[in-house]
């Protein structure tokens, strides 16, 4: 159809050059280099609009995966406020606490899913007032660092990224977030905490019960070192295992993403019936972690607090890290 659509022009071109040399052969001199001059010059112009519109159409966009095609026209439209879309990974839509557990359920399902337990009240805590948006304290928490309405697109639970091509598992984030301000778009990796704690294991000890193995573990546990410090000494060693994939899939997904920050949270869910000793241990496991960063060192941590950016190293496994912040927001349950 294309083939017999441009024939006619074809023709049509070839009869006007025809007719062009004909008027040019039979004019006086003077007249000949003035129509030349004419046509050359309306040639030029004609090339020159033609390349600058294709320059136009075919310059690449930013894009922002992991959204739906929905959240990709409001984030072209960031004054229009919209609920969040929370779905799994395949798609389906979650709007009820029923919906979470059907298409995103935690890894070791009901005997994980109870009532304050990290991933039901982490459920709760997007589902409140019968709609799918993020929780106020979270919102506070990235206004208080990136300033004006931080505006959430998509939620996915139990989110897997892919750390690298080694067999086995993979990062399973509780909750990955897709939000943007006027000026930045934002993932935001959630890891909740009840009171269970950041892993079964340290660096150092997880890397030391792999080391006379098959296993692939010692070498991830060198590139995460490598990525996200440009070092594998004691300090990184004595920090929880589970805090180094959690910070490095946040990296990896804002790359993915093409987004302008990556946010690691860490999303503490409290409840009367909590031992205050274990929330003691977390906390001082995330201080150990934050203060594991060179520019972070000195800071005082706190609760409900956002530090950074931190500029991570990247390579091995994200060569191109954005900004990183680390965040720490408690609800009470």
């Amino acid at each position: 159809m294309k083939g017999a659509a441009a024939a006619p022009g074809c023709l049509s071109l070839l009869l006007a050059i025809f007719v062009l040399r004909f008027i040019i052969f039979l004019s006086p001199p003077w007249l000949a280099w003035l129509i030349g001059s004419v046509v050359v010059g309306s040639i030029s112009i004609g090339v020159y609009l033609g390349i600058k519109g294709k320059s136009k159409v075919e310059r690449p966009q930013p894009r922002f995966s992991g959204v739906s095609n929905t959240a990709r026209t409001f984030l072209a439209l960031p004054e229009r406020c919209v609920p969040v879309r929370i779905r799994n990974q395949s798609g389906q839509e979650i709007k009820s606490l029923d919906d979470w557990f059907q298409f995103a359920p935690p890894k070791r399902g009901a005997v994980h899913w109870q009532d304050f337990r990290s991933a039901k009240e982490l459920a709760r805590s997007w589902l409140r007032n019968g709609t799918t948006e993020a929780p106020e304290e979270l919102k506070e928490l990235l206004s208080s660092k990136f300033g004006g309405q931080v505006r959430f697109i998509e939620g996915i639970p139990e989110c897997v990224v892919r750390l690298d091509n080694f067999r086995g598992e993979q990062r399973h984030c509780d909750l990955v977030a897709y939000c943007h301000t006027e000026s930045v778009r934002i993932v935001v990796s959630i890891e909740a905490k009840a009171h269970e704690p950041f892993g079964d294991a340290t660096v150092g000890a997880y890397y030391d019960s792999k080391l006379a193995t098959r296993s692939n573990v010692p070498l991830r546990i060198q590139n995460l070192s490598a990525s996200l410090f440009g070092r594998f000494d004691t300090e990184i060693r004595s920090l929880r295992y589970q805090l180094l994939h959690s910070a490095t899939a946040a990296l990896i997904e804002a790359q993915n993403c093409n987004a302008d920050i990556a946010v690691f949270v860490v999303h503490e869910l409290l409840s009367p019936i909590l031992d205050p000793r274990k929330i003691a241990q977390n906390r001082a496991e995330w201080a150990r972690f934050v203060h594991a960063f060179p520019s972070l060192r000195d800071l005082g941590v706190e609760e409900n607090q956002l530090l950074g950016p931190v500029y991570v190293p990247g390579k091995p496994m994200v060569p191109c890290p954005a900004p990183l912040y680390l965040g720490h927001v408690v609800s009470q349950c």
